[in-house]
């Protein structure tokens, strides 16, 4: 059984040479004369010396492992020794399964006379596994939140260490030369949980390492999490990353360090070379560089009903009024949803919107309003043969640097068959139309036409995606902790909006002004499966049913870490405290003229200006929703005194402390990222520089 190791390993070498039978000498030239012993080579050349080395492990440990991690020898594990004519590798001889150990085994001596005492000795310890000759360590897990024990085996197992000492010294040390390469990727394709991907390492124009890992689930999000492990001093020169066969590029180059864990984070786009491109638009949106399906920039991509995530191509289905979802019974005036009756005039990101659903939480459909944005602030231009791909459209240039622009494809539309492709383009948008019959879509033609308006929901047209973060900022409060927070709740895409509401410890998030998609109580809260309220099969008290004594949510169930990624997390209670101590408050009955009504957290700290908004989004308990308006109620991370409660902040027009709530009840989520560098773990963006975090 493996354990972790330490960082340095101090030797104790006790060394005995001996010679006879076991040793082989070369004869002494003939001569007429003898020479005298003061002359005679005390080993000649070609010497093998027995050689015993006693190992022992000290007190120093390795940086980011606890201090009561060992080193612990197994069988096979080997010593090899190296200096000016000497060299040999010892083998283990007694100690597997301790941190104290034997090793003997030839040295063999090619130098004249005896070695010296004083003569370096470069040891080198080799573990069974020979980790740094094969050069890979395939599918160690290595969640963003702690150093856990599949890590530290990794460590372990797969460390080099190196040292110097002298021939005749007792003890010498031995300390890691490794560099540990943690990839975490987020995938935002059709990856499964329990794929197997196939990992390749690049840096450079060579190849660093080669194996495979099994996709999991971390919350709403697949991930591949594997580990690599390097040679310290190993450059990271515009390294690239292989996985399940899509290329990820890291520019720049690092030089790494020994005993240091680098965090490498990417998110894998659904479609390679998906790009969210900035036009200067007054909204900041940025758009998707090509539609929803395809398979690169000019492709026309697939065909989707409005309100439906089924694509479809160019054959195989009929976009009809029989065939579209909502529709009940085939009626064109009677829906299931988005109808006179439930009063929702834009798509549900999470359920409906096809963008969300294929590329994941990062993009939706665009609304009618940002598709007229686009229009008004961009020049057209039509484009007969783009970029040589024999597809005509138009490009929507930037007004403000000419050098940027997207491209829509004439793809046409489809019923029963494709229809003006090649000629006009049709592109939805989230929005219905007047008529709820009908939704709203950009329109194009080849002879100069571009505007949006309305066509029956069940057609066939072209999505062109908007990237969903447009405004997401880390606000730096100038708190003691260095806490920054975040400048939107989860679900939102600006300040003022109200985003989403959770549960305690659940990922899903609801919608905050549709109160019919879901009930927030006992018989729906995913840890309290007895819908009692009393017993939960995670996060309760030591005394309490089942007693799992855990009082802060792990990594899978912070909805911030699940949905947003690496480095948000949901604050705790003692950052709520710090954010009311750190910031005054003031109520803003309208902020900045939306109509919305919140607290705003404004810096204490000299020569900062910085603010946090946070709505009043109120609460939803069962299938009703209170507060919404003149109260805030936003999860922490925290358990209660007793297991049915979660932490939260609350605030009123007259009042904000942190308190509790039931678990099961739907509240808002502020996230924040948390600056606290753990020792030898350090971060590898994609510039190439490293960052704590």
């Amino acid at each position: 059984m493996m354990n972790t190791r330490t960082l340095f390993l101090w030797f104790s070498l006790s060394m005995a040479i001996i010679l006879g039978p076991s040793c082989v000498r070369e004869e002494a030239p003939a001569s007429s004369e003898e020479p005298s012993e003061t002359e005679k080579p005390a080993v000649n050349e070609g010497t093998v010396i027995f050689y015993s080395a006693t190992v022992s492990d000290a007190d120093a440990t390795r940086a980011t492992l606890d201090s009561d991690k060992h080193y612990i020898f197994e069988t096979g594990d080997q010593l090899v020794l190296t200096g000016t004519n000497i060299s040999g590798t010892l083998t283990l001889k007694t100690g597997a399964g301790e941190n104290n150990a034997t090793f003997d085994g030839n040295l063999t001596y090619t130098g004249e006379g005896s070695p010296a005492p004083d003569l370096e000795l470069k040891a080198y310890l080799k573990s069974t596994s020979d980790a740094m000759t094969s050069m890979s360590y395939d599918s160690a897990e290595y969640p963003t939140s702690a150093i856990t024990a599949t890590t530290a085996e990794a460590v372990q197992k797969y460390s080099h260490f190196t040292g110097t000492s002298t021939f005749a010294a007792k003890s010498f040390t031995v300390s890691q030369q490794s560099t540990f390469l943690n990839f975490i990727m987020t995938f935002d394709d059709a990856t499964k949980a329990g794929d197997v991907l196939d990992i390749y390492i690049n840096s450079g124009t060579g190849t660093m390492r080669t194996g495979s890992t099994t996709a999991t689930l971390s919350g709403s999000d697949v991930m591949a999490l594997f580990v690599a492990v390097v040679p310290a001093g190993t450059e990271l020169n515009n390294a690239t990353v292989q996985v399940g066969g899509k290329a990820l590029p890291f520019g720049g180059s690092i030089t790494l360090a020994a005993n240091k864990i680098y965090n490498i984070r990417k998110r894998v786009p659904a479609v390679v070379g998906l790009e969210a491109v900035s036009l200067g638009l007054s909204s900041g949106t940025r758009w998707a560089n090509m539609n929803l399906g395809a398979w690169g920039v000019p492709s026309y991509g697939q065909f989707f009903a409005w309100g439906e995530n089924q694509d479809y191509g160019v054959s195989g289905h009929t976009f009809s009024w029989n065939d579209y979802l909502w529709s009940k019974n085939g009626s064109s005036t009677e829906f299931f949803r988005y109808n006179s009756q439930d009063n929702i005039k834009t798509l549900m990101l999470e359920y409906d919107d096809a963008a969300r659903a294929k590329w994941g939480a990062l993009w939706r459909m665009p609304t009618k309003d940002e598709m007229d944005e686009l229009i008004d602030q961009t020049t057209q231009q039509v484009v007969a043969n783009y970029e040589s791909s024999s597809i005509a459209g138009v490009k929507f240039i930037s007004k403000e640097d000419a050098s940027k622009h997207i491209f829509l494809p004439f793809g046409g539309y489809m019923d029963a068959t494709v229809n003006g492709r090649g000629h006009s383009g049709y592109y939805w948008t989230s929005t219905l139309g007047d008529n709820v019959a009908n939704a709203q879509y950009l329109y194009m033609h080849e002879g100069g036409s571009t505007y949006t308006t309305s066509v029956a929901r069940y057609l066939g047209i072209s999505i062109r995606p908007v990237y969903i973060r447009k405004e997401l900022v880390a606000v730096d409060l100038g708190l003691p902790s260095g806490t920054k927070w975040a400048n939107m709740n989860i679900g939102a895409e600006e300040a003022s909006q109200y985003g989403q509401m959770f549960a305690w410890g659940e990922t899903t998030g609801y919608s905050s002004t549709d109160y019919s998609d879901h009930s927030f109580n006992w018989d729906n809260y995913i840890w309290n499966p007895s819908h009692d309220g009393q017993t939960f099969t995670k996060y309760s008290k030591d005394d309490q049913s089942p007693g799992d004594g855990k009082d802060r949510l792990e990594p899978e169930d912070d909805a911030a870490a699940a949905i947003w990624g690496d480095p948000w997390l949901m604050p705790t209670k003692a950052d709520f405290t710090e954010l009311i101590a750190g910031t005054t408050q003031s109520w803003v009955a309208n902020y900045n003229g939306t109509g919305v009504s919140g607290m705003k957290f404004s810096s204490k700290a000299a020569g900062n200006s910085n603010y946090i908004f946070l709505p009043a989004v109120g609460a939803r308990a069962n299938a009703e929703h209170f507060g919404a308006g003149s109260e805030g109620y936003y999860w922490a991370s925290s358990l209660n005194n007793v297991a049915q409660q979660g932490r939260a902040l609350y605030f009123s027009s007259s009042a904000e402390y942190t308190t509790q709530t039931i678990r099961s009840f739907g509240l808002s989520i502020r996230p924040v990222i948390r600056i606290s560098a753990g020792a030898g773990v350090e971060d590898y963006d994609k510039e190439g520089s490293q960052t704590w975090k």
